[in-house]
């Protein structure tokens, strides 16, 4: 099943699936809070890509983790985005996705132009509303739209929240 040599292009089998404009929303309560997930697009990928020495691996393609919604046509399924996390008292946002406009190395994740913002607009949020963002690490795919681009400079997207991530991470 991982037969793509080391040497492979890495993003030669990736793509990347819009997110539809008519995927819904789902919301997970958690005792008196309220989880979505908010899906920027779903990213597949070669399992070499994030496996290189997988093809070395004893693997079951009935098992589990070959099957969906784990892997896709053969292709790991990896959404990108962050969540939404509403408390009693506070609106959160654990990690913040791709972004738009950003040049990155791979070109699946460059220059977007996803409606992310407009999911939260979907749960009647505001970016002034969101008071925490928590980034799990500072991948690109989970800082994207920490800032948005106002035409002349980069600027915070959540104006009101506070920032956070450990300073192992910060520091590395």
């Amino acid at each position: 099943m991982w037969d793509v040599p080391n040497t492979a292009d890495p993003f030669a089998r990736a793509a990347a699936v819009p997110r539809r404009s008519d995927e819904a929303l789902v919301a997970y309560e958690v005792g008196a809070n309220i989880v979505v997930p908010l899906v920027q697009f779903h990213y597949r990928a070669d399992p070499a890509r994030f496996f290189p020495d997988g093809a070395d691996w004893p693997t079951d393609p009935s098992g589990w983790y070959c099957q969906e919604p784990y892997m896709v046509d053969g292709l790991l399924a990896i959404d990108m985005g962050g969540f939404l996390i509403r408390t009693p008292d506070r609106v959160l946002l654990i990690d913040t996705g791709i972004g738009n406009a950003k040049t990155r190395p791979n070109p699946h994740l460059s220059d977007r132009k996803d409606d992310w913002l407009g999911l939260l607009d979907q749960l009647g949020i505001g970016v002034d509303d969101v008071d925490t963002v928590l980034f799990t690490h500072l991948h690109v795919d989970h800082v994207g739209f920490a800032t948005t681009w106002d035409g002349n400079e980069w600027r915070p997207t959540f104006p009101r929240a506070r920032y956070h991530v450990v300073a192992e991470e910060l520091d590395y």
